[in-house]
């Protein structure tokens, strides 16, 4: 997985934009902030599985990401 999230650049976007947000988060007492950042994971996770099991390229996987961050 390590090697995959530093060669492949989808999966390093998807790993950047996580960990702001989870930075985020943690510094929030906002509730909205929370919900969001659950919701976005649940999407990415999907994203990243659908990437995996090559139903989207990882073009796609990068668009989705920049429109999403």
């Amino acid at each position: 997985y390590s090697k995959k999230r530093n060669t492949i650049e989808g999966i390093k976007f998807y790993r950047n934009n996580y960990q702001r947000r989870l930075m985020q988060v943690k510094r929030s007492n906002d509730e909205q902030v929370k919900k969001d950042f659950e919701n976005w994971k649940k999407l990415a996770r999907k994203k990243i599985k659908e990437f995996n099991n090559n139903k989207i390229s990882e073009k796609d996987l990068i668009e989705w990401m920049k429109e999403n961050k």
